[in-house]
């Protein structure tokens, strides 16, 4: 067992483990690519170093969810072995054509390769899992070779993901100010893996409406009529859709995104062909 530690420096920011990213600095799960720059960058050069020494028979990469919800992996190959190592840990499977230099593009390398997302930082059940999920691996002589009966993981296929304008503002309430570009409920993160009806509300959007909010898809395609409408003055979903890594940290929703959503039958809002 190889275990590579890339977040020290936030995590060492107090109050310890309360920062998934330095101040001014770069998310680490987006700096496995080149060019290498910066800290982050070079920690992540150094990662891939050592996994390319030790040519492992699989990777994972476990960490928490960016707010509070139900565990899931992500995975840019569907296969048999990748669903395996899921089903360690959960029984859903993002998958996704999407490249964003996460270390879960590790995958490309032959190496099976699955980021886990354990739960929020503050949940107690997250921890436990992440600790479990690495006992069953460790304990168990075989784990790509499983049977499929032996594990049984649901498959969501290429989300798109949602951005907020670099210049927009976002709030938590349960009413809008008027100040902000967009508020959410403070409850939203219980949409997590939720399904959301046309007819129920997300939040609320300001005078600039959706064009502070972007759809991105995995062939690049943007087209947020699909996704979600405006009706006096609240947003709601185009069609049911399925919603995750929704959070209620206004820094991670600005820097990261605000959240990844399917159609609510798990198939991809954008289809292959584009628009």
């Amino acid at each position: 067992m190889l275990f590579l530690l890339g977040g020290v420096y936030p995590a060492k920011i107090p109050p310890w483990l309360s920062v998934r990213q330095l101040p001014e600095g770069r998310d680490l799960n987006r700096c496995f690519k080149e060019p290498f720059e910066g800290r982050e960058g070079a920690i992540a050069e150094a990662m891939l170093a050592e996994l390319r020494n030790a040519k492992p028979e699989c990777l994972l990469d476990v960490h928490n969810t960016s707010g509070t919800g139900p565990a899931f992996a992500v995975t840019i190959t569907n296969d048999a072995a990748h669903q395996a190592l899921t089903s360690l840990y959960t029984d859903r499977l993002i998958m996704t054509d999407l490249r964003l230099g996460a270390l879960m593009e590790y995958s490309e390398q032959d190496v099976p390769t699955v980021t886990i997302e354990c739960g929020g930082s503050q949940d107690e059940q997250a921890h436990q899992l992440a600790y479990e999920g690495l006992v069953r691996y460790t304990s168990k002589p075989e784990v790509l070779s499983l049977e499929k009966a032996a594990w049984d993981v649901a498959v969501l296929r290429n989300p798109i993901r949602v951005e907020l304008a670099p210049d927009a503002t976002i709030e938590y309430r349960l009413e809008p100010t008027g100040l902000a570009d967009l508020t959410f409920p403070p409850d939203i993160e219980h949409r997590n893996f939720g399904i959301v009806f046309p007819d129920e509300p997300l939040g609320w959007i300001g005078k600039k409406g959706l064009g502070i909010l972007k759809a991105i898809s995995h062939n690049r395609t943007e087209n947020m009529e699909q996704v979600l409408r405006i009706k006096d003055g609240q947003i709601y979903p185009a069609q049911a859709i399925k919603a995750f890594m929704i959070t209620t940290n206004p820094v991670i929703a600005k820097s990261d995104c605000l959240f990844y959503a399917v159609k609510a039958t798990g198939e991809p809002i954008f289809s292959d062909g584009g628009r």
